[in-house]
């Protein structure tokens, strides 16, 4: 065995002396390092003799600001300033950085001095030789050790962050929710952070060496640890079947839990216990044994203390100090993937260069729990990310969307000073129940009142009738069915068998012509039974006195039934959506306000919203649990066309909502309430299902039907 402790200035000597061979030609021009960790801040003091004028981190929130005396530049101060940029990050990141700021018009270099390149899509992606590995085949060869040994971050258990510094960010950002102290606490953290792993120092150590930085008082320090602590804690949650395995070894084997951390024994404790690891007392944290895996010198004792040349495994993620460096003491290895590499090299691959801010990083972290939780989620299906469960369904590919859409609700309404929100039936069903739900998550005060206002583009239509000539807006919305069905969904009226024309098929707006001749015999009826539903409808809507101040909620896209809303209520509305019409040629717009959440300023017709381009699908998860209403009687109660296939699976309805509320609920619960969520960026994920990067079972599928009973009388599975 060979030994590999070391003193650490030398194995940093090592990055020193190749930075300065692959960079010599560049020593007399403008260079920007990206990248403000370790390995920055270990290269910069030692390399005086090149001009560093800039940092670039991917943060735009630490642009202006300065790290080891050197400004954080933009993207486009890094171009108008350097002559080149390098990235000096660990390889994992390179490409992900790169696809971030390839468009610049200065060159980009890697680490190890190659020249960075865009890359054409990996086509290797599917044969990733780890699809191939299995649980099962890691159960087995652990049955051919004597002993046993687990990494724990991002093995056993998982954060809620992409990158495990973003748990620095979340507790600056509580620090100021819960304390009032505008502090920069992330970057004194990160600081401080590669200097005390490198001493092997604890918490109440770690923290030590940061008040030398941000000076404050020893009630006010403590209660800042106090809060490092408990964020940690939220943050972590268990892969669920590697804590079932380790469980299932250690009441048969040797076990041992072998960590690189600061935090103490007994919050490794708490927090291993709170994710179902049942045995716990044989830790080896880098802080409590003053030695690292990193540098070997954990690796060199463990193996002389606990292995004494028995056949030892060790089970990690990190490709160095869980795999190449035990191996150079006799230890075996098997290699696993931790959430951020599978985000990498999944299906999802080319999105994670835009995971970004802090808001970015707990939402792609939040959906890693749920999507990557398994170290082998992704080998059935060779890296492509597959959904199987309606619940995670909704978590992770609606979660955001409704969540990023209420937010920005609740911010557009106060800015409008609107005290009330109507959510149209039926897409609204849901709608209406999950701005409750966050409303009581957040405690919410003040919130625009939420009603469901049963609303169908039939009702719509004959509440804005002025006369009978209306009865043409009726008739020419295109329809596709037989006469007979035509004249029950548009006129709710049925027909006699013996009516020759009961049977045939038409179509509008083309049979218009001929329709209006078979419509005669039943005119005076159709016009009396509208009079009537409007006369109810009208009766149903004016309780609620709708005006100016009242905002009404739809998806999607003209905005017909808010325009004939404020018809048939004489006012001027105010329309919110998650897609709307903004071209001068929609009549709607009309006296009346559109406001779009998912798309931008300039894309007044919606062409690149990814929401819009999957509208159908969004519409057949977001409905209720009756058809289409074709009136309301006079005690307000909805009358409603037959149930359809929608409704038969609205008990996985339920489910996927419910998967819903779960990401409101986390999300509120690590940022804060109604903290942001970009809704472009949500967009941009979802775009992610638009191309196919992202399955769904067959057993999902099958749930989401077209149905349009105004429009057509057949339904049509979305999904073929």
């Amino acid at each position: 065995m060979g030994s590999n402790e070391g003193n650490k200035d030398n194995d940093y000597q090592i990055e020193i002396d190749s930075f300065k061979k692959n960079f010599n030609k560049f020593k007399d021009r403008k260079i920007v390092l990206y990248g403000i960790g370790r390995y920055t801040a270990t290269l910069l003091p030692a390399i005086k003799e090149f001009h560093v004028v800039g940092l670039m981190d991917r943060d735009g929130d630490n642009i202006g600001k300065e790290m080891y005396g050197v400004p954080i530049l933009s993207k486009e101060e890094a171009e108008q300033q350097a002559d080149l940029i390098i990235i000096n990050t660990a390889e994992t990141y390179w490409r992900i950085i790169y696809k971030r700021i390839c468009e610049l018009s200065i060159p980009v270099y890697y680490l190890n001095g190659e020249k960075a390149v865009e890359q054409a899509t990996d086509c290797s992606r599917r044969d990733n030789p780890y699809w191939q590995q299995t649980l099962d085949q890691l159960r087995e060869t652990i049955y051919h050790s004597d002993v046993v040994s687990f990494d724990i971050y991002d093995t056993l258990i998982m954060r809620k962050v992409l990158m495990p510094q973003d748990v620095f960010k979340l507790v600056e950002k509580r620090i100021h929710l819960q304390m009032g102290l505008d502090l920069d606490f992330y970057q004194a953290r990160l600081a401080v952070d590669l200097k005390c792993n490198d001493a092997c120092m604890l918490l109440d150590n770690v923290y030590m060496e940061l008040n030398k930085k941000l000076r404050l008082e020893k009630e006010v320090l403590e209660a800042i640890q106090q809060i490092e602590i408990e964020t940690e804690m939220e943050c972590c949650v268990p892969r669920r079947d590697m804590v079932t395995l380790y469980n299932e070894i250690a009441a048969k084997k040797e076990v041992y839990l072998i960590s690189d951390m600061y935090l103490p024994a007994e919050v490794i404790n708490k927090i291993l216990r709170a994710c179902g690891v049942e045995k716990t007392e044989s830790l080896w944290i880098s802080g409590e044994k003053k030695k690292n895996k990193k540098s070997g010198s954990l690796w060199k004792s463990y193996s002389e203390e606990v292995v004494k040349g028995r056949r030892a495994l060790h089970i990690g993620d990190n490709l160095s100090s869980d795999i190449g460096i035990p191996r150079q003491y006799g230890i075996d290895v098997y290699y696993i993937m931790n959430s951020a590499t599978m985000w990498e090299k999944s299906s999802l691959g080319d999105f994670v260069p835009k995971i970004q801010t802090l808001e970015e990083s707990v939402f792609a972290g939040m959906l890693g729990t749920k999507i990557f939780n398994s170290p082998f989620a992704l080998n059935a299906h060779r890296g492509i990310v597959y959904f199987e469960d309606f619940w995670q369904l909704g978590y992770c590919l609606f979660g955001g969307i409704i969540y990023s859409f209420l937010v920005w609700l609740l911010k557009e309404t106060r800015e409008r000073h609107i005290e009330r929100v109507f959510f149209f039936a039926r897409d609204g069903y849901f709608l209406k129940k999950d701005y409750q739900y966050l409303m009581d998550v957040c405690s919410g005060k003040n919130w625009p009142k939420a009603i469901y206002l049963g609303i169908s583009r039939r009702l719509a239509l004959i509440s804005s009738m002025e006369d009978t000539i209306g009865l043409d807006c009726i008739m020419n919305v295109p329809y596709h069915g037989t006469f007979e069905q035509f004249m029950e969904s548009r006129f709710d009226i049925q027909i006699g068998k013996d009516d020759i024309h009961a049977r045939e098929e038409i179509n509008f707006p083309k049979d218009v012509g001929k329709i209006s001749e078979w419509l005669k015999p039943y005119q005076e009826k159709i016009l009396m039974r509208i009079k009537k539903e409007k006369a109810d409808y009208l009766a149903y809507v004016n309780q609620f006195d709708i005006n100016e101040n009242d905002g009404v909620i739809d998806l999607w896209f003209y905005g017909n039934n808010q325009y004939c809303l404020s018809k048939a209520v004489d006012k001027s509305l105010t329309g919110f959506y998650f897609a709307a019409n903004l071209t001068e040629d929609n009549k709607c717009k009309n006296n009346n306000i559109l406001v779009p959440c998912f798309q931008k300023n300039e894309d007044k017709s919606a062409k690149e919203c990814n929401l819009k381009k999957a509208d159908i699908f969004i519409e057949s998860f977001l409905t209720a649990p009756y058809g289409m209403i074709k009136a309301v009687d006079k005690t307000g109660d909805f009358i409603c066309a037959t149930e359809g296939m929608n409704q038969k699976y609205f008990i996985e309805r339920n489910i996927i909502n419910q998967g819903v509320c779960g990401f409101i609920k986390d999300y509120v619960g690590l940022m804060g309430q109604c903290a942001g969520l970009s809704p472009g960026f949500v967009d941009l994920f979802f775009e992610n299902y638009v191309k196919g990067n992202m399955e769904l079972d067959i057993r999902i599928k099958e749930i989401f039907y077209y149905d349009n009973a105004f429009m057509h009388c057949r339904e049509s599975k979305i999904f073929d």
